[in-house]
């Protein structure tokens, strides 16, 4: 379900432009997901969401934040949703 992409490979536009954004801050993609049962792709980030990129992501209004959930069963994370092309990004909230 999960596998390396290049960027140009990242199905929506708007989740590749943030990928973008976030990559050119020093960040790398973790995996890309795909199948999830409300959204197409999603693509979890290596690091931590840093403040520049987070402040450049919440400028593009087609990006929708999700603050970090705590569970006892996944590792907590923060992220955008695209609602439109139901795609997101998604970055741990600890370094690996």
């Amino acid at each position: 379900m999960a596998r390396e992409k290049a960027h140009h490979e990242i199905e929506s536009p708007v989740i590749r432009q943030a990928v973008e954004l976030a990559t050119s801050g020093g960040n790398e993609i973790s995996e890309v997901q795909h199948g999830w049962s409300k959204l197409r792709e999603v693509i979890a980030m290596k690091f931590p969401l840093s403040d520049g990129t987070r402040e450049r992501l919440f400028a593009m209004p087609a990006l929708r934040y999700y603050p970090p959930f705590k569970s006892p069963h996944y590792v907590p994370d923060e992220g955008f949703i695209c609602d439109d092309e139901k795609a997101a990004i998604s970055f741990p909230c600890q370094a690996p």
